[in-house]
Formats: structure tokens, C-alpha cells, sequence
């Protein structure tokens, strides 16, 4: 009996695997481009890293990075250069799309991350990747590895508890296997034990709701019904944010989120031997609103891209922690 659930197990995972490879697969073949993270829908996170991220020319690396609008965003708000890598293949060549039709000067490579071999960073960026991992520590090994000494190493993850996760867990069965839960203490411990000293750790987009629709097979063959269905979400979560927006206040906490957020900067010296260096903070006025951190847990021009460079193969697909 025991050897048949063991079988069915790896059944089941395999089905998760091929479902979940099938999913990314028709969104990228199917993303509207040209796409950039816009402030004012992203603006709780957009004051966190204008109250904590410096100011380039600095060199960033998205993981994961696929289609390129949170590399566009860092691009034209905080003036980086900008690299990516990301182990699919067509999410590569959708980035590279989008970037060129932004008008942004970039890098992406086609990689395993674990094999990646760049860097090393001021900036690693990483939105919806290492909670797809059931053995996360290579990976954020990974992440302070490539990161110079000073550099900052920022980390969001998708809702993995409350609300969120339980809609995610009931609706949405194969996306939610795909990702490993992880706790808030767990995101800051693995972060803090290879060096990196704390800057802001919160739950941001609080009683935000996740439409139970929203990346499901219904929505992929029913897209007019699964938008109708998942309208009244859409509304809340309107609603919400221009309060928030509007009030400059973010709450603390609870049971409904959208994710968790850290920043952490690099202390120690890198294992690559890159010398520290000084860079300046942004301009002056740049600040996070109010009540935004909190301890609960304990211009760029149009140029040639390079062209996507195979290294490497294993890899995740990843999700957006929305």
C-alpha cells in the first residue's frame, strides 16, 4: 500500500511538472509586450526600494527574469545596468523583445542560475523564484555569492500562508504545488546566515486577494469567463490600493498579503575578491511612507542587445508573487 502512494506521489509530481512547463509556456508565447513595472500599481514596493536602494550607475541582475519589466523598471527609475538570466528559453527571447522595445540597454542569458557564472552584482534581484526550490540553500548561496560587498540582495516572495495561500491551495491546486512554503523567519534566517545584514523585512500588498481564477486552466481556455469571475477581485484589490496609495499607508501585517519583501545589504567581503566600493544614495527626498518596514518577522538608450548565450539547463519556472 505504501509503495502504491509512493507511486501515485511521483505520478502526481510529474503531472505538476508537465502542467506547470506547459502553463509558462503559453505565457510567454502569449505576453502583450512591450511590459514595465508601473509605480503607481507597484507603489508600496516602489517607496520600499526608494527608501533603501541606491541610486546607479550600479549593475543589477534579475533571476528569473523573464519578461524583462521589473529589469525595465530598475533600468529607467533607478538608472542600472541591467543583466538578466532565466533557464527557458522562450522567456528569454520574450525578454529580450521587451526590452528592445522599451528602449533599454541589457544583458540576458539563457542559464541554469545554480551554473550561472556572471557577476559579480551591486543589485541581485530575485521576484517569485526560491520558493520554487524544495531544497532552497544553493540558491541563496547563489544569490550572496554574486553580490559585491556593500551590494544589496533583494528577495519577494509570493503569499505562502493566510488567505492567499489557502485560495492558491483549493482553486489552484497545480500552481500552488509548485511552490515550497516558507516562512518569513525561514526568508530572513537563510539571508542573515550567509552574511547579509537586514534593511526591511515586511508582508507587503496587505488585503490584497488573489482571484481564484487567475492562472488556471479556466483562464487559459476560458479567459472572458475567468475575467468576469475574477472581477469583483479585481475591484477590492482597486479599491485598496488607491486608499493605501492615496494615504501613504501601508498596514503592518496579517493574515491577507500579497508577499513578503526582504532587503538585506552584503557585509562581508566576496568570495570573488571584488573590492568594496562606494556608491551614492539616491536623491535627496527619496523615502519610504510611513509605517513601511516593520520587524514582524524577529535612463537608458536603445542599443543592440547581446545575443541570449545557452549555459547550462536545469532550471524552475517561477511565478509572480501576486
Amino acid at each position: 500500500m505504501t509503495g502504491k502512494k509512493a507511486t501515485r506521489r511521483e505520478e502526481q509530481a510529474q503531472e505538476n511538472k508537465a502542467f506547470e512547463s506547459a502553463y509558462w509556456e503559453t505565457v510567454w508565447s502569449e505576453v502583450h509586450l512591450p511590459t514595465i513595472r508601473d509605480p503607481r500599481s507597484f507603489h508600496e514596493l516602489h517607496s520600499l526600494f526608494k527608501a533603501h536602494l541606491k541610486y546607479g550607475p550600479l549593475d543589477f541582475l534579475e533571476v528569473g527574469c523573464a519578461p524583462g519589466s521589473w529589469m525595465a523598471y530598475f533600468a529607467k527609475q533607478f538608472g542600472y545596468r541591467v543583466s538578466g538570466v532565466d533557464s527557458a528559453a522562450k522567456a528569454c527571447e520574450k525578454t529580450v523583445e521587451n526590452l528592445r522595445l522599451l528602449a533599454v540597454q541589457g544583458r540576458i542569458e539563457l542559464a541554469d542560475f545554480l551554473e550561472y557564472d556572471g557577476g559579480p552584482f551591486d543589485v541581485i534581484f530575485s521576484y517569485g523564484f526560491v520558493e520554487h526550490f524544495d531544497d532552497p540553500g544553493p540558491v541563496f548561496d547563489r544569490l550572496v555569492g554574486l553580490c559585491k560587498p556593500g551590494g544589496v540582495v533583494v528577495t519577494a516572495i509570493p503569499s505562502l500562508s493566510g488567505l492567499n495561500w489557502w485560495i492558491s491551495r483549493t482553486f489552484r491546486p497545480r500552481v500552488a504545488a509548485g511552490h515550497f512554503p516558507m516562512t518569513g523567519q525561514a526568508l530572513r534566517a537563510h539571508h542573515e546566515s550567509r552574511g547579509l545584514k537586514t534593511l526591511c523585512m515586511k508582508k507587503y500588498g496587505v488585503l490584497q486577494i488573489v482571484s481564484p481564477w487567475s492562472k488556471t486552466v479556466i483562464e487559459r481556455r476560458y479567459p472572458r469567463l475567468a475575467g468576469f469571475l475574477g472581477l469583483p477581485f479585481r475591484v477590492w484589490n482597486g479599491a485598496v490600493s488607491a486608499v493605501t496609495r492615496t494615504l501613504e499607508w501601508y498596514p503592518a501585517g496579517g493574515p491577507i498579503y500579497s508577499g513578503t519583501v526582504y532587503i538585506g545589504e552584503r557585509v562581508e567581503p566576496s568570495p570573488m575578491g571584488e573590492p568594496r566600493r562606494k556608491v551614492g544614495h539616491g536623491p535627496t527626498g527619496s523615502r519610504g511612507h510611513r509605517g513601511y518596514c516593520n520587524s514582524e518577522f524577529g535612463g537608458t538608450q536603445l542599443a543592440d542587445l547581446q545575443d541570449i548565450t545557452p549555459r547550462g539547463g536545469r532550471g524552475t519556472s517561477f511565478d509572480d508573487p501576486e
